[in-house]
């Protein structure tokens, strides 16, 4: 079980492998103290690793934690609870201590594809095309919005806006004080379905990811946002999964999932990749870098494994 307030190190290796799924790993994110890594997937199972262990040892899973399988997961931003959708229909909010669900919301008619958490308020998207925003405090949802196609991934930019995207290949952004989507702000700039998107820390700029096999970075505090690099060199398989992206913790660097095993990782600046990490044999699903040292990143992928290691 997950203790508060341990002093982080180094990791114990450069590369360590987790198994203890038994399907394909769909999401995989550090906590934001870093020392804590949770991964979920298609066996409906969510598991936490201590990330600085010698053996980066499994302090606690929950094997049953939905009916079918998990696509996304995330933490609350003080670390004691993890947020999941399912294509069960359901966003599930859990207690990571003793493993305990706390509430589940049944707002959504179909598969869910994303979720995400910031303070008291959970967003989610899916199949239904409808986004859904939950705040904890009640078993009523706070607010939705009911798109024309269906939506494939949502990221909270504090408690003021929501960004969205789905399979109309653009982005959209609903302001959750006015309650309403923003009708002047539009990306257009991908040209396939919209697997992934992450803001970055410094609240300027927006990562997207692509089943055009790219990734852009947006200039949000521009005026209906503007694009202002598209890197290429990730790929997108036949199996179409969705594929997140990430900024590293001081924005210098991006990444993403990609189909061809390897981990890209991206100059944000300069446009080009910096860097191919091998390991894995199947596709990866989702990156992140580890909040405390942006030298350390990790991959979850379709052979049913993470990866925890540095990157140089």
């Amino acid at each position: 079980m997950p203790q508060k307030n341990q002093k982080t190190k180094k990791l114990f290796s450069n590369s360590i492998q987790l198994e203890a799924h038994q399907a394909e790993v769909n999401s995989g994110k550090f906590s934001h103290s870093g020392e804590y890594f949770a991964t979920a997937g298609n066996d409906k199972a969510i598991h936490i690793w201590e990330t600085f262990d010698k053996k980066c040892k499994n302090v606690n899973s929950i094997l049953h934690a939905h009916s079918s399988p998990i696509l996304e997961i995330c933490w609350s931003n003080d670390d004691d609870r993890i947020a999941s959708c399912s294509v069960d229909k359901r966003v599930t909010l859990w207690d990571i201590y003793n493993g305990k669900f706390i509430i589940k919301y049944k707002d959504h008619d179909n598969y869910i594809y994303s979720v995400d958490y910031y303070d008291n308020l959970i967003c989610s998207v899916g199949e239904d095309c409808s986004l859904i925003i939950n705040d904890i405090r009640s078993k009523d949802k706070t607010n939705s919005y009911n798109h024309k196609y269906q939506l494939t991934t949502c990221k909270f930019l504090k408690n003021d806006l929501i960004y969205f995207g789905g399979i109309d290949n653009q982005i959209y952004r609903y302001d959750l004080k006015k309650g309403e989507i923003d009708k002047n702000f539009t990306l257009i700039g991908h040209n396939d379905t919209i697997t992934g998107l992450d803001i970055s820390h410094n609240n300027k700029y927006l990562l997207s990811n692509s089943m055009d096999n790219s990734l852009i970075i947006w200039d949000i505090q521009k005026k209906g946002g503007v694009l202002s690099k598209k890197l290429m060199g990730n790929k997108h398989g036949p199996d179409k999964n969705l594929l997140r992206c990430k900024w590293s913790n001081n924005d210098s660097l991006v990444s993403c999932g990609s189909a061809d095993k390897i981990v890209h990782i991206w100059d944000a600046k300069a446009g080009y990749i910096i860097n191919n990490i091998y390991g894995h044999n199947g596709g990866i699903n989702e990156i992140d870098f580890n909040p405390l040292d942006s030298t350390i990143i990790a991959s979850v992928s379709n052979d049913n494994t993470a990866i925890i290691g540095y990157y140089e």
